[in-house]
Formats: structure tokens, C-alpha cells, sequence
């Protein structure tokens, strides 16, 4: 058998993209936003959970069908930022039953923020009761 002059390799790559239609606000298993996972300073490169050491965004089921639930009034933290938007979404840790300030990453109870919810009124949660 005669030798070819070249020896093919073939180089097959498999690249991580932001997909902007599968909703920024569906939450992983570790509690944050699908969004989170990427960077917005580097064209949305995936680089893993920015607020613990989750890798690999993995959705959380119980997060995402009861995160809507509860509509209507905003709940606040201490330092201004949204812990539960008037919308229902919601950086929420359903093993750990914690809600997040998406400003200062604080972490609330969430039975304490959502008992504190109430129809079209903005409330601001008290640092004694988390």
C-alpha cells in the first residue's frame, strides 16, 4: 500500500453558547438565573454560576413552576434592591428555602419575604427578620 503525502486529522469542537429565547429567568439548580451563567462582559461567554460554584446550568423544576405563583407586590431588601419583583420572578433556593437581593446577593427566608408580600405595594424586609 503506498503512503499518502498528508496524514488527515479530523478536529470535531463542541462550543457552549447563550441561547437568548430559552428565558433568562429560569432558575438552576443552584438557585440563580439562567442568565447568570454567562458573561455579559465577555459576548456571553458561559462561564458557570457567577454567584456560587455551579458550572452547569441544570433547570430546577420546583423553582420554575411555582416562582410565577405568587403575582402582584414588590418586596424589597434593606438596601433597595428586588428580592421579589411585582412580576413573581425571583432569585429562589428551594433547598436552602432562601430568596436573594439580585443587587447585593443578601439572602432572605422565603417564607419570611413572601409572608411579607402584599397586593400592589412595594414593602421593604427588615434586616431583624431574615
Amino acid at each position: 500500500m503506498e503512503e499518502e503525502p498528508y496524514i488527515h486529522k479530523i478536529i470535531t469542537t463542541e462550543e457552549i453558547l447563550y441561547n437568548p429565547k430559552y428565558g433568562d429567568d429560569r432558575i438552576c439548580k443552584c438557585g440563580h438565573p439562567y442568565y447568570r451563567h454567562f458573561d455579559t462582559y465577555e459576548d456571553m461567554r458561559a462561564v458557570g454560576c457567577k454567584y456560587c460554584d455551579c458550572h452547569v446550568f441544570e433547570e430546577e423544576e420546583i423553582a420554575n413552576k411555582t416562582k410565577n405563583l405568587f403575582m402582584h407586590g414588590l418586596v424589597i431588601c434593606s438596601c433597595g434592591g428586588t428580592v421579589i419583583s411585582n412580576t413573581g420572578k425571583v432569585m429562589y433556593n428551594h433547598k436552602e428555602n432562601k430568596v436573594y437581593c439580585w443587587i447585593c446577593n443578601k439572602e432572605y427566608n422565603s417564607d419570611y419575604a413572601y409572608s411579607m408580600r402584599k397586593e400592589n405595594t412595594t414593602v421593604q424586609l427588615d434586616q431583624k427578620e431574615e
